[in-house]
C-alpha cells in the first residue's frame, strides 16, 4: 500500500487502480480506505497540505 500512497502524488486514482488490476476506481478507493483511514483523494489533499506546511 505504501507505493500507492507515493503514486497518489502524481498519478490519477484510476491509473493506480489499474496497476493493481482494478478497472473501477471506486473499488480501489474502498481498498485504499481500509488501511489508510481515508479515501485516496482525501489522502492526496491531506498529504499536499502537510507537505506545503513543511
Amino acid at each position: 500500500m505504501e507505493w500507492c500512497r507515493r503514486d497518489l502524488a502524481g498519478r490519477p486514482v484510476r491509473a493506480i487502480g489499474a496497476k493493481l488490476g482494478l478497472t473501477d476506481p471506486t473499488r480501489f478507493g474502498r481498498i485504499f480506505r481500509e488501511p489508510c483511514g481515508m479515501a485516496p483523494a482525501r489522502y492526496r489533499q491531506h498529504h499536499a497540505l502537510s507537505t506545503a506546511a513543511g
